[in-house]
């Protein structure tokens, strides 16, 4: 009689995701578009809202040639003030700045921005497209598309497309905020953040395992649903002589006994889960 494993599992909530308990780290850059957010306390209160947040707010801002005066003052440019900032700028920023840019010089400075902000340590960058009042503007706008397609921690949040049809949003320039405008750009910005940040579906974990089924060889596979796929697994607690894959597979030929398995799942953007899984193994 050939010899087999028979498997009992049982899935026990470990605990909720391990999303962070405390408010995300955001740091905004501007030029003076976004930089409403400096005269209208609504809307910086409509962006802070449950973000820990900086607020790098400039007129004049360029991405990474010399800014423009704004005043007595010329202020960094966005690669000047990351590089100053270093690692304390945090995981997520937002810029919002591109209106003082020529379009061939801003696209050029894309990715020394998006390298300097790697160097940073930062996960997330979320990048406004300019509103095409002016036609070189969609020149900038594709060069954002773009980098978004080359790069996966960059998310580009359409600031054009959703303001189009809100003239009232809008100065006479067609760019410059109203005070209506510099809250809706507040809510827009906070909202793209937390879709990515705070709100993805919970994830949970299953173990595919058929019931009652005797085999040779011991075989099962770790599943996620929620959250981004795709999913990275770990596991503490495994029997000698079962073995995790890089694909969610746990083969091996496990000694008879119990054991209580603590899953680990991360999923693309960083979001973890945690579940424990009950594993009953006896000689078939």
């Amino acid at each position: 009689m050939r010899r087999g494993f028979a498997a009992v599992l049982s899935l026990l909530l470990f605990g909720a995701p391990s999303a962070a308990a405390s408010r995300p780290h955001v740091t905004l850059i501007t030029d003076s578009v976004a930089g409403s957010l400096i005269w209208d306390a609504s809307a910086a209160r409509i962006f802070s809202h449950g973000f820990d947040v900086d607020l790098e707010l400039g007129s004049c801002r360029r991405l990474t040639t010399t800014s423009c005066p704004a005043g007595r003052e010329t202020p960094e440019n966005v690669l000047e003030l990351i590089r100053a900032k270093g690692r304390s700028i945090g995981p997520n920023v937002v810029i919002a700045v591109g209106y003082n840019d020529f379009p061939a010089v801003y696209a050029d400075g894309i990715e020394p921005t998006l390298r300097a902000l790697g160097r940073a340590g930062v996960e997330h960058v979320f990048w406004l497209t300019l509103r095409a009042a002016r036609h070189p503007y969609l020149q900038s706008n594709a060069a954002i598309f773009a980098a978004a397609q080359r790069h996966r921690e960059l998310t580009v949040l359409d600031w054009n497309a959703h303001s189009r049809a809100h003239a009232s949003w809008f100065q006479s320039d067609g760019v410059h905020l109203e005070g209506i405008g510099a809250q809706a750009l507040a809510r827009f910005m906070h909202d793209g953040v937390q879709r990515v940040l705070v709100a993805p579906p919970p994830i949970e974990v299953s173990l595919d395992f058929p019931k009652a089924t005797i085999t040779p060889r011991f075989a099962a596979r770790l599943h996620a649903a929620g959250g981004h796929a795709p999913y990275r697994f770990s596991v503490a607690g495994l029997p000698r002589a079962l073995h995790l894959r890089r694909d969610g597979a746990i083969v091996g030929s496990p000694p008879s006994g119990e054991w209580t398995l603590r899953v680990r799942v991360t999923d693309v953007r960083g979001v973890s889960g945690t579940q424990s899984i009950g594993l009953a193994v006896s000689p078939g």
